[in-house]
């Protein structure tokens, strides 16, 4: 039986406060990939419209409709990508032709992401934003950090080339 996506968390307490059970991740969005060549390392910036059903309390003054969260998949091999734009939205399949490794594929309208990776994925830098205020096109709306460390440092995601946001979890 392949396991559902939240039993490859090596880090399950991030969702067990939010999520009573968390479900199939679709749909997703998925803003950035970072790519790191110590590990190698794949780290996937995603957000849902599947809201928590114990959210935090500044996420539902906020009225945020959206939670984002970064996936850190180890030990990557195999990678392609089509060209893309994001965000994309796009599917999260996930296979598990070894024991200890996984396939993973995100594809959307525009975009074809795969690789093999180890198993075990991290998750970090929850938030939660609402549409309804997102600013100019190209721009983030504001953030709720779950972190209270994130929260005091980002208001939004900054820039793709920060490497102590987008490497590190």
């Amino acid at each position: 039986m392949t396991p559902a996506w939240a039993d490859l968390l090596r880090n399950p307490e991030k969702l067990s406060g939010l999520y009573e059970q968390p479900a199939d991740l679709d749909p997703l969005v998925l803003h950035s990939v970072h790519l790191d060549r110590r590990g190698p390392t794949v780290t996937l910036r995603l957000s849902t419209t599947r809201l928590p059903e114990q959210p935090p309390a500044e996420w539902s003054a906020a009225g945020c409709d959206h939670v984002e969260f970064h996936l850190q998949f180890l030990a990557v091999a195999e990678l392609s990508l089509t060209p893309a734009r994001f965000p994309a939205p796009v599917g999260f399949r996930f296979t598990e032709p070894e024991p200890d490794r996984i396939r993973v594929r995100l594809r959307g309208a525009e975009l074809d992401l795969a690789f093999a990776a180890h198993r075990s994925v991290t998750i970090g830098r929850l938030s939660a934003w609402s549409a309804a205020t997102a600013p100019a096109p190209g721009e983030q709306p504001v953030h709720h950090y779950l972190s209270p460390l994130d929260r005091r440092l980002h208001t939004t995601p900054p820039p793709t080339w920060k490497k102590n946001y987008y490497g590190r979890i």
